[in-house]
């Protein structure tokens, strides 16, 4: 049996996590690992039995299976496994437990997946057990995430700081909230969570790709890197941003592939309009420059918060 479910719906209609059947697989993904922990510690105990024994994926062997899964006594006491992690299951033993048919009796084998892979799809076709799948939010369902962490983590937020929140921060990363909502909790306690202090303490750190796009793309060099310049942002996630601004620009550069789409989307359409503003040499210099400050971002190379800065405060390209 499998089912889906986002984040808060999940919760909702499990809030102590339970298997359906008796014993068997009951195998948990979830797309993160904050969202894991969440549904870890709703487990409810008296149903999984007192002795909820950890192991690692990675440290499942076709031994243990045998010994623990396929031997005569198997949960004689009424035991069962937590196997964490077990996106780390290696393929030999995947393939020991479906050519074996693996069925657990008297107990149960907990698979909790930290992250998607292919392991889950393959056994929840190949296995019979109860199979959950945690979806990550849609892009436009980041207040939803964030009321749902606030929820698990006891933290009360003005609708303003919420607010500021979902603009200062990627809304998509669970990470991020759990730790911006970790440190309202840690800075305010019980007291009245201000907006003002919320802004000392986290700091913008969201890169909107498609904004950042059009002011580069309409010309408008200083805005483009004062803003950039503001952000409190780490080299992976400039990394990824220069390497999207090298696709769009390539995009404005080669507007061909537009053709090829029987409807245009508004981004599309944006880009054919914003390219008739460019020379195809100003297109390629720009190309280049966004490689090369990619390539800074992949070596952590320091100097380039420097260049970013230096180009807004010389306002240039």
């Amino acid at each position: 049996m499998r089912s889906s479910f986002s984040p808060w719906d999940f919760i909702k209609s499990n809030p102590q996590v339970r298997p359906k059947s008796p014993e068997g697989i009951f195998a948990i993904s979830s797309y993160d690992p904050y969202i894991e922990k969440i549904v870890i510690d709703r487990f409810s105990r008296s149903s999984f039995g007192e002795d909820l024994t950890p192991i690692l994926g990675s440290d499942l062997t076709i031994e243990w299976i045998e010994n623990n899964l396929l031997s005569l006594g198997l949960f004689g006491g009424g035991g069962s496994y937590l196997v964490l992690h077990a996106e780390g299951i290696t393929s030999t033993v995947c393939d020991f437990m479906i050519e074996k048919s693996l069925a657990v009796q008297g107990g149960y084998l907990v698979l909790c997946f930290s992250k998607g892979g292919p392991l889950f799809e393959t056994l929840s076709k190949k296995l019979p057990g109860e199979y959950i799948k945690i979806n990550a939010p849609k892009f436009w369902e980041g207040r939803k995430l964030l009321d749902f962490l606030s929820g698990e983590l006891r933290v009360r937020l003005p609708y303003n700081v919420s607010t500021y929140l979902l603009e200062a921060v990627n809304s998509e990363d669970c990470s991020e909230l759990y730790h911006c909502l970790n440190l309202i909790k840690l800075h305010f306690d019980d007291q009245n969570i201000d907006l003002e202090r919320v802004k000392g303490i986290i700091a913008t750190s969201k890169l909107d790709n498609f904004k950042f796009a059009t002011l580069f793309g309409q010309k408008k060099f200083s805005s483009f890197w004062r803003e950039l310049d503001s952000l409190d942002v780490t080299f992976d996630q400039l990394r990824i941003f220069f390497s999207f601004m090298e696709g769009h620009l390539y995009k404005m550069y080669d507007t061909s592939y537009a053709a090829k789409k029987g409807a245009l989307s508004k981004y599309d359409q944006g880009i054919i309009a914003l390219s008739k503003r460019w020379t195809t040499d100003e297109l390629q210099f720009q190309i280049r420059q966004m490689a090369e400050l990619e390539v800074m971002a992949k070596s952590k190379d320091v100097t380039l918060y420097q260049n970013i800065r230096l180009k807004y405060i010389q306002g240039i390209q």
